[in-house]
């Protein structure tokens, strides 16, 4: 959050924007979950600000985050590496997880219940890493209907030797 807090600040100045940039921890029941940047900018020629707020911390914890806000989209990039398999309360088996695949099943809960009816899910993932039939069978599973026919099916492709990227795109009923 810092370095994206610090590409803004140093992006507004040198276009000269008038702003206001800050950032904060968000705290829950005592314990902090993460973070929130606020900012304020007033364009060029404006009178009035446009306000942009950005939340960083772990996203089985975005429904404390945001709390009761439901959003028309949530758009997702999930983990692709090893690297990511490192936290022991994946899946909750005390143990090392990693596949993106139970971060992702424990994520989709939540991420469902933020939705707004008729919102939609977008999720990028590795298709080298987690199958695309096992990703729309953990989507289908928590209550989203996934879109997998015609152009749905048309967007992976290949980042490096270690990457396939893929997205799924879910609607909530």
């Amino acid at each position: 959050m810092e370095a994206y807090a610090a590409y803004l600040r140093g992006y507004l100045r040198r276009k000269r924007l008038k702003h206001n940039l800050e950032v904060n921890p968000v705290r829950r029941e005592g314990k902090i979950i993460g973070k929130r940047l606020d900012a304020e900018v007033i364009p060029n020629g404006r009178e009035r600000p446009i306000a942009l707020t950005v939340f960083s911390g772990d996203t089985r914890q975005s429904g404390a985050l945001f709390g009761k806000r439901r959003f028309e989209a949530v758009v997702a990039d999930a983990p692709y590496g090893v690297v990511h398999g490192s936290r022991t309360d994946v899946g909750g088996v005390g143990r090392r997880d990693r596949s993106a695949a139970g971060l992702i099943s424990e994520a989709l809960p939540v991420w469902t219940m933020q939705l707004k009816p008729g919102g939609a899910l977008g999720l990028s993932f590795n298709a080298i890493g987690l199958r695309r039939e096992r990703l729309l069978d953990l989507v289908a599973a928590a209550g989203l209907e996934p879109l997998d026919s015609g152009p749905y099916r048309d967007f992976e492709h290949r980042v490096d030797s270690s990457i396939r990227r893929d997205i799924v795109v879910a609607l909530k009923p």
